[in-house]
């Protein structure tokens, strides 16, 4: 089992693989916890007790997301008990913050909190750059990037060029559904968060509600922070309690006002969303301008915007063997380069239809000549990189295909070299080129292309 260290202190992990997603269970249990103040007047003490040892805890994890959750969702908490508060409990849990304050200094867990906020720290600045680009993510798909292509989306066309930190999601569970879904189902679940909160809203005869109601905002902060969300055993102690709320609403019929929750859900969603759209596309917009459309994924250089008659370039059923982990990033950094001369570079995300220009040209890779080669003859060239043998149905079509270059790295030992080299003996319009130092993975196959 992994295991995680801070200043050379084990951080604590139940065994998620993640103290991150730890510390988000434990914020979440430390607001669940008061639920035993309700059941007895004396129920008060062991929710302090468990609240401390919880804290502890938290703490161990050094995790400074799983802490902004605890915070969110005790503010909450505190807020809605009907005051004033009696001076024997007011005054045991500020004796019980303060010693886990002064736990976290003698930890050493305080200096990595303040980190990030008094000094550069590379975990939040790499939180921060995903966070910051994730509502021009969903600006520039409509429709969704798709499901769990979120990371990959992300690492091509959002990442700066020369970063290659490979990330298993957008570090939140939020966000990277919300990434990967269309508006509607962004809309939708948006709405069913702030859903949630009206039922749990606590009202001046039940105030236990407010419980219910700091539990789902720890865990939807947690969310924010990590990818707990995405572990469905943790969905239990928050799932459990909100249909008990429901069954009690139910019994008492004690629910809250509609025109309340209407407000709530709708206003909620719609400020939300209209946030994401403003960072996306006014505050914060992708640059190159980045859309993906039709299944294609549109890089538009300069020269497109301005005149819309630049050459476009359609690389169809990119391989990552040949082209790399992140041709995305080089492509964007050719039209950087390249400024005002730059025209666009179509990208095939989701097996989206093939239709270039008389004036394009289309880049196919390893085995994507198979796919799209009898899809190009409209094509003002082709360029294939390191093609796999083509199926015999296309033969014929690649007889009459319009001017192709074929670049073959030199020490690429694959047998369809013998079959590509012949092929363009055979035919003038076909030109077979080495590329020099390469193999199976061609370096600088974007400069190589043809102009």
């Amino acid at each position: 089992m992994q295991e995680f260290f801070y200043n050379g202190v084990q951080r604590l992990d139940w065994g998620f693989g993640n103290p991150n997603i730890t510390a988000g269970l434990i914020a979440t249990l430390l607001m669940a916890v008061w639920g035993l103040a309700f059941i007895h007047r004396w129920g008060f003490w062991p929710a302090l007790v468990g609240f401390t040892a919880l804290g502890v805890c938290l703490l161990q994890t050094a995790s400074r997301g799983g802490l902004v959750a605890a915070i969110l969702g005790g503010v909450v908490l505190v807020a809605c008990l009907r005051r004033p508060w009696p001076r024997g409990r007011w005054i045991p849990v500020v004796v019980a913050l303060v010693l886990l304050g002064s736990y976290a200094v003698w930890h050493g867990v305080a200096t990595r909190y303040g980190k990030g906020i008094v000094e550069e720290d590379a975990s939040v600045s790499n939180r921060w750059l995903i966070y910051r680009t994730a509502p021009a993510m969903m600006v520039d798909a409509p429709g969704g990037w798709g499901h769990n292509r979120a990371v990959e989306a992300f690492h091509h066309f959002y990442q700066p060029v020369g970063r290659f930190e490979r990330y298993d999601s957008l570090v939140s569970s939020h966000l990277t559904w919300m990434v990967e879904m269309s508006w509607l189902e962004r809309f939708g679940y948006v709405a069913l968060w702030f859903a949630i909160l009206a039922i749990c809203i606590p009202t001046s005869k039940r105030e236990w509600y407010a419980v219910v109601l700091a539990v789902w905002l720890a865990f939807g902060a947690a969310g924010m922070f990590t990818t707990m969300l995405n572990r469905s055993m943790l969905w239990v102690i928050p799932g459990s309690l909100l249909f008990g709320l429901s069954g009690a609403r139910v019994v008492l019929h004690d629910w809250p006002s509609r025109g309340r929750c209407i407000g709530l859900i709708a206003g909620g969603s719609l400020a939300t969303l209209s946030a994401v759209f403003f960072c996306g596309s006014i505050w914060m917009p992708s640059k190159p301008s980045i859309n993906l459309r039709l299944g294609w994924v549109h890089c538009v250089g300069q020269a497109r915007k301005s005149n819309g008659i630049a050459e476009t370039i359609w690389i169809a059923a990119p391989d990552p063997a040949v082209l790399g982990g992140a041709y995305g990033q080089r492509v964007r950094e050719w039209l950087s380069q390249n400024g005002s001369s730059a025209g666009a570079v179509f990208i095939d995300w989701c097996l989206g239809e093939l239709t270039p220009g008389p004036s394009d040209t289309v880049v196919l890779s390893g085995e994507g000549v198979a796919r799209f080669a009898s899809a190009t003859s409209r094509a003002r060239r082709w360029v294939f990189l390191n093609p796999e043998l083509p199926p015999e149905t296309l033969n014929e079509t690649l007889t009459h295909s319009p001017q192709t270059y074929i670049l073959w790295g030199e020490l690429n030992p694959s047998r369809a070299r013998y079959f590509w080299s012949a092929f363009a003996q055979k035919f003038n319009q076909v030109t077979f080129e080495d590329v020099k130092s390469a193999g199976e993975y061609l370096p600088n196959w974007f400069e190589s292309l043809p102009k």
